[in-house]
């Protein structure tokens, strides 16, 4: 099993990224369902957090400029978001784009928030998606394509 597992990584396209955190970071964009991208001009940098096991967590300020509140999900589809505290709150999602340019890769995901949230996150639903290496001791994410 493992063998295949490693020919399979063989026929695939690497790109590796350095990160300077305690976590490992990639630069994406945003975009809502009407095309609209955030940032414009530079990408955000984005958190790769394996304990978060939504899709992908961002800013309250950045989900309203991405005008997200007019494509949010039933209020009974709400995700509801295990914070680091590990109090339980319901978030606000709808669905949009998450654009990785450095791999030319474009994922449909939904994009969470919760009132005041500040932080940018990409946790395990879109990690589950991806064939990531985290190398801590280098400071290094590889994902493969």
């Amino acid at each position: 099993m493992e063998r295949k597992i490693f020919e399979d990584l063989q026929r695939k396209t690497m790109k590796c990224f350095e990160y300077f955190n305690k976590a490992p970071i990639i630069e994406c964009f945003l975009i809502n369902p009407l095309g609209e991208k955030q940032p414009v001009d530079e990408p955000l940098i984005v958190e790769i957090d394996t304990g978060y096991d939504g899709h992908v967590l961002i800013s309250e300020h950045l989900y309203h400029k991405l005008k997200l509140f007019k494509f949010e999900l039933p209020e009974e589809k709400q995700p509801i978001i295990e914070t680091a505290s590990h109090e339980y709150i319901r978030a606000r999602a709808a669905y949009g784009f998450l654009e990785i340019p450095n791999l030319n890769l474009k994922i449909r995901t939904q994009i969470e928030t919760f009132e005041d949230c500040q932080e940018i996150l990409m946790g395990r639903e879109i990690l589950s998606n991806l064939i990531i290496l985290i190398h801590g001791t280098l400071k290094r994410l590889c994902i493969f394509k």
